[in-house]
């Protein structure tokens, strides 16, 4: 018998097509499975004393591991291309100037792999430069023992990257027209 006809169309009834059943999977094996594959690392740098402090660093962490050490960017760039790594921490000892402006390009050609910037001093101006080129993060070499395993498990929290372009920055100047600012880096 047909179905009477209603005012407006899209009102009918229309069959359902019959789903699939879904496969039986326990609660919890697919965070499980992610949970159990830990974030690969790299380095860069050429001083043997900044590669034991990273290892030593990582070696306690149950999500990180280090996937090796470039002693240059071509290095690294080659590497990156072989495997995508999600985290890479840059030493930028002894020419600050000279690897920022490489990073730059890196963060541009590698999206889905997050840098880390590492330096003996900590300046301003060189804080901004690497946030500008596209730096995660800047941790002093003396910190790396106590800091590096946290900074890069919140840049890649659950082993999962969110591609998005690289940090903004942003300045926040007083209404009262103060003569300072303050640079926030998102």
């Amino acid at each position: 018998e047909a179905e009477p006809k209603r005012a407006f169309g899209f009102l009918r009834r229309r069959p359902q097509a019959a789903r699939k059943p879904k496969a039986h999977r326990p609660r919890g094996e697919k965070r499980l499975q992610k949970m159990a594959s830990k974030s690969g690392v790299l380095l860069v740098t050429r001083e043997p004393r900044t590669e034991r402090a990273v290892f030593a660093a990582l070696q306690g962490s149950e999500k990180l591991e280090a996937a090796g050490v470039c002693r240059g960017v071509q290095d690294l760039v080659a590497r990156l291309i072989q495997r995508t790594i999600p985290l890479a921490v840059i030493d930028i000892d002894p020419s600050p100037g000279e690897m920022l402006k490489e990073l730059e390009g890196l963060v541009s050609r590698f999206r889905e792999t997050r840098f880390v910037v590492v330096s003996t001093e900590l300046r301003n101006d060189l804080v901004l430069e690497a946030m500008q080129a596209g730096a995660r993060h800047f941790l002093l070499k003396d910190t790396l023992g106590s800091h590096l395993v946290g900074t890069l498990q919140r840049i890649v929290p659950n082993n999962v990257i969110h591609l998005a372009s690289s940090g903004s920055l942003a300045t926040i100047l007083s209404v009262s027209g103060g003569c300072g600012s303050t640079t926030v880096a998102v």
